[in-house]
């Protein structure tokens, strides 16, 4: 009874002779981790879509992706052929690409551009980049996220934050 307690105080006070030293030491580790690893990720992570938007990564996989989506998309009146493409759209198409875990899966696989493709070294010279520039995130590297299932992660996530104000609350 008295190791839930420090875990979670359901009875007493909490006083200086009674700290909740858990909660504190889980308070502390959390700190730690956004102000001594977090620190400068944002830059990182900007950094690496700066560079998948600058060099011609964006063209070649968004094009891709519009055609592996165009058959899910063809009554969405919000779905743009690639020649309507501007900055914003390839954005939208980007962070609509990130959240669909059977493209990424099969893009990763080369099934979507494949060896064959007059693209492929290309696109996998700067595939590889990419990855490695987000390879360096944090939140890439040890956050939860559902299409990249890791024991790790699992347990890290919870000590990483996305801001100041985050953290806070």
């Amino acid at each position: 009874n008295r190791l839930a307690m420090l875990i979670i105080p359901l009875t007493g006070k909490i006083s200086w002779r009674n700290p909740p030293v858990i909660t504190i030491c889980i308070i502390l580790i959390n700190c730690m981790v956004f102000f001594f690893f977090q620190s400068g990720e944002k830059e990182i992570f900007y950094g690496a879509k700066q560079f998948y938007f600058e060099s011609e990564l964006a063209e070649i996989e968004i094009q891709r992706y519009i055609e592996y989506a165009k058959p899910k998309t063809k009554d969405n009146p919000n779905f743009k052929e690639h020649k309507e493409l501007d900055e914003e759209t390839l954005v939208r198409y980007q962070i609509q690409m990130d959240k669909d875990y059977g493209f990424l899966k099969r893009l990763r696989n080369d099934e979507i551009i494949t060896s064959k493709d007059p693209v492929y070294a290309k696109w996998k010279r700067l595939r590889n980049i990419y990855e490695d520039k987000l390879s360096k995130v944090v939140f890439i590297k040890y956050g939860f996220r559902p299409a990249y299932k890791s024991l790790t992660a699992s347990f890290t996530y919870m000590f990483l934050h996305g801001s100041f104000g985050h953290l806070l609350g």
